[in-house]
């Protein structure tokens, strides 16, 4: 049924179903050209009850490429980025051309960047179709510092308490939280202390990781081979 939606005078018309009341042709410019709403004299010619320009408007910008992992984004770290497209507005894209601002590029849909310090980068990704159209999408990426984790230790022989000494560093921001694992216990203090135990006599080895986080999230980790001498928890014979 087609009506006047104007206030002038307004005639009906009734068409069996299926009928064809309307053939717009159109020549564009080349293969790349699309239809938009500014192409229609009257954005507000109904078809089927909608607005008819609306059938035929394409996006006029690709959509935003992904990062494949949650903030922050640390440097130091790998960074995943994807299109998770092949084609745009029906066109198959047959080219990725990726700029992650920091000298690294790349060519395929997925690709993984480093950026080794932090700042704020343009990321910029240039998708071509199979009949040449292209597509810029550009976006800043916050890179975040990773801070260095790093520790030093001190065993006293009379006490057989090894105190570790906190020595990480970060380039901008603050560290607070220190995660401590000796093997069979842990800490979260910036500089703590530990009593090893162990069965046997002379020296034996412990592992100790040290997990640090920074305000922003970005963390970091190191692993140290302790010494200790068992001089009181064994029985041994000393001459």
């Amino acid at each position: 049924m087609l009506t006047n939606t104007s206030s002038g005078t307004s005639v009906t018309y009734s068409a069996p179903l299926y009928t064809q009341l309307l053939k717009l042709r159109f020549i564009l410019a080349d293969a790349c050209t699309e239809i938009v709403t500014s192409d229609f004299s009257n954005i507000f010619t109904l078809i089927n009850g909608n607005p008819s320009s609306y059938l035929f408007v394409s996006p006029s910008e690709a959509p935003p490429f992904e990062i494949q992992q949650p903030q922050p984004y640390c440097s130091g770290q790998d960074i995943v980025f994807s299109y998770p497209y092949t084609s745009i507005n029906g066109r198959t894209i047959q080219s990725y051309a990726w700029d992650f601002g920091n000298g690294q590029t790349s060519d395929l849909q997925t690709a993984t960047a480093v950026y080794a310090s932090e700042g704020e980068y343009p990321v910029s990704l240039t998708l071509t179709t199979v009949d040449g159209c292209v597509y810029p999408i550009q976006n800043i990426v916050p890179i975040f510092p990773t801070p260095v984790a790093a520790f030093s230790s001190n065993w006293d022989e009379t006490t057989n308490v090894v105190s570790f000494t906190n020595e990480s560093t970060i380039s901008s921001g603050s560290i607070n939280i220190y995660s401590w694992d000796f093997g069979t216990s842990t800490s979260n203090l910036q500089n703590p202390s530990h009593t090893f135990i162990s069965l046997g006599c002379g020296s034996a080895t412990f592992t100790v990781t040290l997990t640090i986080t920074d305000a922003s999230g970005c963390s970091n980790s190191v692993v140290n081979t302790i010494t200790v001498k068992q001089l009181f928890y064994c029985n041994c014979i000393h001459h």
